[in-house]
């Protein structure tokens, strides 16, 4: 990208104010540095080169200009969101829905997402002041829509609140609701390709996962059910301003920023 990589801030710093730096590699991934270092670190201009060079990368090699982006571990800020639409951006592929203990301690300082990106959260337009879903103290938003992966990554545990929940259980809340508010809702598992890579159809690790969930959406009669790309499905929510998730009595736990 013509970037310099930079050290810091980095998810899996140990420093009490997680503002340490590295000196050495301290992993194999990290050998030329930078690895785990949040997008959101970079200044202006360098986030716009790693933008700019990694569309005209795609554009030369015969791809359409993209409409989605994901930040890599969550990294965002109404900064790089402002940023992306700019681009012309439709998407951000960002939000996480995390357990406690999926990332080192401190991701959860550095970044805003933990307790407001639920397996409950719909997507949403992006505002212009906060990366948090509606709704918003200030107005204003952006040509720009957050898609959560709200059932987690892989074969990570899915929790609600401090509960682990199976993804199955809240599919079936959102189709509660959905019939109920006579509304669409979106459901969204993130696979890393190169850990679906080493795995194996139907019993490896995050097969058996997606095998379970599919088969259990396969058997669902009662509402209608589509599958999209992201910036397909933004387009259903490109007006939803001010609803966070799914409401009403689908799970009895108290989340804050729902």
């Amino acid at each position: 990208m013509g970037i310099n990589p930079i050290t810091g801030p980095f998810v899996g710093d140990q420093a009490p104010g997680c503002n340490g730096t590295r000196t050495t590699a301290e992993d194999p991934q990290d050998a030329d540095g930078g690895y785990d270092v949040l997008m959101t670190g970079y200044g202006p201009e360098e986030r716009a080169e790693i933008i700019d060079r990694g569309i005209a990368s795609l554009l030369k090699r015969g791809f359409g200009r993209p409409t989605a982006f994901c930040a890599g571990y969550s990294a965002a800020d109404p900064a790089l969101q402002s940023l992306l639409a700019k681009r012309g951006m439709r998407v951000s592929f960002a939000a996480q829905a995390l357990g406690p203990n999926d990332y080192p301690r401190c991701w959860y300082q550095l970044l805003e997402w933990y307790g407001h990106i639920t397996p409950l959260t719909l997507p949403y337009r992006v505002s212009r002041h906060v990366i948090l879903p509606p709704p918003h103290p200030e107005g204003g938003h952006l040509e720009l829509v957050e898609v959560p992966l709200n059932l987690a990554v892989d074969a990570n545990a899915l929790y609600l609140g401090a509960r682990i929940v199976a993804r199955e259980e809240i599919f079936d809340a959102h189709c509660r609701w959905a019939q109920e508010e006579g509304q669409e809702t979106c459901l969204a598992i993130g696979v890393h390709t190169e850990v679906i890579a080493r795995d194996r159809w139907p019993d490896g690790r995050v097969a058996q996962v997606l095998d379970r969930f599919l088969r259990h959406v396969a058997d669902q009669e009662e509402v209608e059910i589509n599958y999209g790309t992201v910036t397909a499905v933004a387009g259903h929510f490109w007006e939803n301003k001010t609803l966070a998730g799914v409401r009403g009595p689908i799970l009895p736990v108290e989340l804050s920023g729902e």
